[in-house]
């Protein structure tokens, strides 16, 4: 045999003082952190981590490696290092995909340049490490190629960044060629 399931009129329920909600309400918040603060739980865990860390490397002092050692990664240019001359062209820039092919193109202004660095303002981001193409738009001359990786990128105020590359060898790719004549 079904049981029926009789429903209490909404009335009932408001009119009856002990009901559920006041209860609920009677319950005061949660305590709240001020903005910011981390729980304790992960200051302790970070503070544990960097005791590891600090003790491992006290343990363990990193080999001084030779500047010419092969097995280790070029190391870039430090963003403070870059001093260059004044420099002022118009340039189309590309970002490089992982196989090394040119994306699609954006406009920039030239800044600085020195030997090793780049620096351009441009309105679109760009993240740090990417290897970007550019071409360098001078007065009644083809457009010079330079490539280089993204060392800092920083918002500059006005919707520009100021993009700071570190200068290296042009690809010799079929690719960057072919972009390279079309612009």
């Amino acid at each position: 045999m079904a049981r029926r399931a009789t429903a209490t009129p909404t009335s009932a329920r408001a009119a009856d003082p002990e009901s559920v909600w006041d209860a609920y309400a009677a319950v005061s918040p949660p305590p709240t952190a001020p903005p910011g603060a981390l729980p304790p739980f992960l200051i302790e865990e970070a503070a544990r981590a960097l005791a590891e860390q600090g003790a491992a490397a006290a343990a363990s002092p990193a080999p001084a490696r030779a500047p010419d050692d092969p097995e280790q990664p070029a190391r870039r240019q430090a963003a403070a290092e870059v001093k260059g001359a004044p420099f002022a062209a118009e340039l189309d820039v590309c970002e490089m995909d992982e196989r090394e092919r040119p994306g699609g193109a954006w406009a920039a202004r030239a800044r600085e340049l020195s030997r090793s660095a780049l620096v351009f303002r441009s309105r679109r981001m760009c993240y740090v490490d990417r290897l970007l193409l550019v071409a360098v738009h001078l007065i009644d001359a083809v457009p010079t190629p330079l490539y280089g990786q993204v060392i800092s990128c920083s918002y500059e105020g006005e919707g520009e960044y100021e993009v700071r590359l570190s200068l290296l060898p042009v690809p010799q790719r079929p690719e960057v060629q072919a972009w390279l004549e079309s612009r």
